[in-house]
């Protein structure tokens, strides 16, 4: 899509080119063509700072994703760390399976990572919690609830 279809035809030195890259890498991996919130992904010549559920800074780096009870499905990409000023990462209420990628861990200016009632399954990254332990994640809520949490999670600050 990006080098046959996209209009906005950026350059390979472009910094903005890794950032719509991997937007559309999540669109394609997580089934956007059904979302029931992806007005304006993919559309030509338009910029992803105004693709339903993106926001983006003064400066045009993504720093949200909040695409909940949207309808996403497979699974997190390890790429989304190329979006290195995301500070808020809302996937929750989706059918997301898998495990959390360590690659979030990668994210120093993550403040939210919202990821409750999903599939999601296994161990809650360590680079995850050391963004938490280090002040930074201020947010961190998965399925880890008792007795039978599908995410073990040692750091998380709500379980639901």
């Amino acid at each position: 899509w990006i080098i046959e279809e996209d209009k906005k035809q950026l350059s390979a030195d472009d910094p903005y080119l890794i950032q719509r890259y991997t937007l559309a890498l999540i669109y394609y991996q997580m089934e956007g063509e059904n979302w029931t919130k992806n007005a304006k992904w993919l559309v030509q010549a338009i910029n992803e700072c105004e693709w339903e559920g993106i926001q983006c800074s003064s400066k045009g780096y993504v720093t949200s994703i909040i695409l909940s009870s949207g309808n996403l499905k497979g699974s997190i990409p390890t790429e989304i760390s190329a979006l290195e000023h995301l500070q808020v990462v809302d996937l929750s209420d989706n059918e997301i399976g898998r495990s959390i990628p360590d690659s979030l861990g990668q994210l120093p200016t993550l403040e939210v990572l919202s990821l409750h009632s999903n599939s999601l399954t296994g161990h809650m990254p360590s680079d995850i919690c050391a963004l938490k332990q280090e002040g930074y994640l201020i947010e961190l809520w998965v399925d880890c609830e008792l007795p039978s949490p599908k995410v073990r999670c040692d750091c998380c600050t709500k379980c639901g």
